[in-house]
Formats: structure tokens, C-alpha cells, sequence
């Protein structure tokens, strides 16, 4: 579908990836990019953290799917934005980073990925 509809494979961005690493070699390999959630902070999702890996930092977003799928350690209570900074602290843990590493590339990623000026 995304093919029929001539958009720019790299203006993809797969909400709320929760599918494995062979799943998103494809989706990076076509230029696209996913999106991790909380679920990346559970025991029970070793997929979908082996898919962050493989995808790597340089496309990586991340969003809390409020008031859904809450990261730990604030699993079942109702998810907001705030828990975002428990997903990225994650992300960062399993690549390796600083999370001021990881929190500056998010920003980069972000005004790259919307067109976005660089703050002053």
C-alpha cells in the first residue's frame, strides 16, 4: 500500500513497532523507520528490543502511546507523556548510550525527521 501511494518510504514511521528484528531489517531497508513504545521496558518483549537494536539510534523515535501500553516501572497505572523519559532510558540502556546521548540524537532525529530549524 505504502508503494501504490508514491509516499516517500522515508517519511515512514511504523507507530508502536512491536514485531522482531527480521521485521525491521525490512522496514529499514525499504528507508523506513519505527517508533518504540513502553513495551520496549517488558521482561516479556526480548523481540522488539532485538529490533531496537537492529534498527539502531540514527532513525530511532520513541512516543508513550498515552494512555496505552505504560513502560515500566509505572506498568498498570494509566500511561501520560511524562513515562516517555522511562522508555528513552531503556532505549539508551540497550544501545549502549548515555541517555544524554541518546536524548540529544532524539532531538536531531526529530527536527530532521519534521524539517524542523535547530534552536538557537
Amino acid at each position: 500500500m505504502i508503494d501504490a501511494s508514491g509516499v516517500n518510504w522515508e517519511k515512514v514511521v511504523v507507530h508502536c513497532f512491536s514485531y522482531s528484528a527480521e521485521q525491521i531489517k525490512l522496514l529499514v531497508r525499504r528507508g523506513g523507520r519505527a517508533s518504540f513504545t513502553g513495551i520496549i521496558t517488558y521482561k516479556n518483549a526480548p523481540n522488539v528490543q532485538k529490533a531496537l537494536v537492529e534498527q539502531g539510534v540514527e532513525t530511532l523515535m520513541i512516543e508513550t502511546d498515552s494512555p496505552y501500553l505504560t513502560p515500566e516501572p509505572h506498568r498498570g497505572k494509566k500511561n501520560e507523556p511524562a513515562y516517555v523519559a522511562n522508555i528513552g532510558l531503556k532505549c539508551a540502556d540497550l544501545l549502549g548510550l548515555e541517555p544524554e546521548d541518546l536524548a540529544k540524537q532524539l532531538a536531531e532525529t526529530t527536527r530532521s525527521f519534521f524539517g524542523l530549524k535547530k534552536p538557537i
